[in-house]
């Protein structure tokens, strides 16, 4: 009887044993995707100026960022929110 009661008792605190993290490494934090537009190398522009505003999405956050002109607005469609003639307000 003693066996069978220390046979229980060793496998409830066996039961309370805290379990361990699932990852025993740190997490690797993804790279930020770049917002750059591939083409922007190859890419020549006039140097006239005509200021644009552009508000684009980077990394979860609304910017703005004034360019000389549209040719030289170097940032991927996919981030741009906004485009407008004219220098970004401050």
């Amino acid at each position: 009887m003693k066996a069978v009661i220390l046979s229980a008792l060793a496998l409830s605190l066996a039961a309370c044993h805290a379990p361990r993290p699932f990852l025993d490494t740190p997490l690797a934090i993804a790279q930020p995707k770049p917002i750059g537009d591939s083409g922007c190398a190859s890419r020549a522009c006039p140097a006239t100026l005509d200021p644009v505003c552009v508000v684009y999405e980077n990394n979860g956050h609304r910017m703005q960022q004034t360019f000389g002109n549209d040719c030289a607005v170097c940032i991927a469609p996919e981030f741009i929110v906004s485009r407008r003639r004219g220098a970004c307000e401050r």
